[in-house]
């Protein structure tokens, strides 16, 4: 199993519990506590939505490749949102360069696919927490699950040791 293979691997599981998360089942407390929380909810809620929002735009960057060689830079990829290739090569390449090279950008694609699954199911997980955050039972449950979202989503976000 390539490197690759395992960052794929790696964000299939962090989908399957970001899906949990959201899962409304989840959201339903243990025990219910009629009394005060040891503090400020409405802070903290903020913060964690002012979190989330900035890791699910640290994963909106498009998917980039680039290839070197033994004389340096040999190719640049870049492949938008909208599907839109843009391929710069530094001069003549070999085949099986170009097809390494192409190779590298697939991995890349395979790997911003899965991203853009995970933060599709983040925002849904988000708007299912939210809408439990408006039964005041329901608060300290959604924000714990809103914590949780935002951990696994800092454990995933680029630059990482996670991937």
């Amino acid at each position: 199993m390539s490197v690759d293979d395992h960052r794929i691997d790696a964000l299939d599981a962090a989908l399957t519990r970001i899906q949990g998360l959201g899962d409304a089942a989840a959201l339903q407390p243990e025990e219910i506590s009629f009394g005060l929380l040891p503090f400020n909810l409405d802070d903290r809620w903020d913060e964690a939505l002012a979190r989330l929002r900035s890791l699910l735009e640290a994963f909106t960057r498009a998917a980039a490749a680039e290839s070197a060689a033994d004389s340096g830079l040999q190719a640049r990829s870049v492949l938008s949102w909208t599907g839109d290739l843009s391929t710069v090569w530094s001069g003549p390449v070999s085949p099986p360069d170009r097809r390494a090279h192409f190779e590298k950008l697939d991995a890349g694609v395979r790997y911003r696919a899965r991203l853009i699954l995970i933060v599709t199911a983040s925002l849904a997980a988000a708007a299912t927490m939210c809408a439990a955050a408006s039964s005041p039972l329901l608060l300290p449950a959604a924000y714990r699950s809103l914590t949780r979202l935002v951990a696994e989503l800092q454990g995933l976000a680029p630059g990482s040791a996670s991937l």
